[in-house]
């Protein structure tokens, strides 16, 4: 009789499932339990919630890495300063308990060195870190090559063969009071000659940093500051190594 009624049962529980497109399925019970229908948009709406929350968590982990980034690039610029975990928090636009975690796994990798004064940090950067000398170097050359100074340099400076970033900029030493030196090698036949090219107005976090131009050919260069220049990164063009 039991199997009667309930075989009734689910004829129209189907029936009602049909007409309204809901899939679904039977469970056989086990000992004592109740007889139940499960829904499987019951089980699809559990998906999607555990798929919004991965998505949630890709974000967070997206936001994070890209803050990480923006503390770095900051004591790339001003590798002299020191500064607390509130400043810190502000300037950059994240939350404070974002910075306090960034500072901490940066103290942790060495590249930041915090000093506790009572119940505040103060924040600074350990210059002789790796990062100074392998990312900062890359972060130099990459807001170089995301402005148009090359293209500047080779239209106004007719025969241009090579463009050579040397000094501070090229080995990662640079300060925010740091000049961008650039040399240029023509094909002329002139003396060495020092162009103020201008000012970077944004350059990551400094602004109004002076470009100075050491154009030069190569038959007319002190070969002291020739060997500076050839120990630099060619941003652009050829340039001949020879005694």
């Amino acid at each position: 009789m039991f199997l009667i009624v309930l075989e009734s049962i689910l004829k129209l529980c189907g029936r009602w499932l049909k007409i309204n497109q809901k899939p679904w399925f039977f469970r056989l019970p086990y000992g004592n339990e109740k007889v139940y229908i499960v829904l499987n948009v019951t089980i699809d709406m559990k998906t999607k919630n555990k798929k919004n929350k991965n998505k949630l968590s890709n974000v967070k982990t997206a936001e994070l890495k890209e803050s990480y980034r923006t503390v770095l690039f900051l004591f790339f610029s001003y590798p002299d300063r020191k500064i607390g975990l509130n400043d810190l928090s502000e300037e950059l636009g994240i939350a404070k308990t974002t910075a306090k975690t960034l500072v901490l796994k940066l103290v942790d990798e060495g590249f930041l060195k915090k000093e506790e004064v009572g119940k505040a940090w103060r924040i600074s950067c350990n210059n002789d870190h790796f990062y100074n000398k392998t990312l900062k170097i890359t972060y130099n050359l990459e807001l170089i090559f995301l402005s148009k100074i090359i293209q500047d340099i080779y239209r106004k400076i007719p025969g241009t063969k090579a463009i050579i970033l040397f000094g501070s900029y090229r080995w990662g030493d640079d300060n925010e009071n740091s000049d961008i030196d650039i040399a240029v090698e023509t094909l002329d036949n002139q003396d060495l000659r020092i162009i103020e090219f201008g000012k970077f107005n944004q350059f990551g976090y400094r602004k109004n940093i002076p470009i100075n131009l050491h154009v030069f050919s190569r038959n007319k260069i002190n070969l002291n500051l020739f060997a500076n220049i050839s120990n630099g990164i060619i941003l652009d063009g050829f340039l001949e190594v020879h005694p």
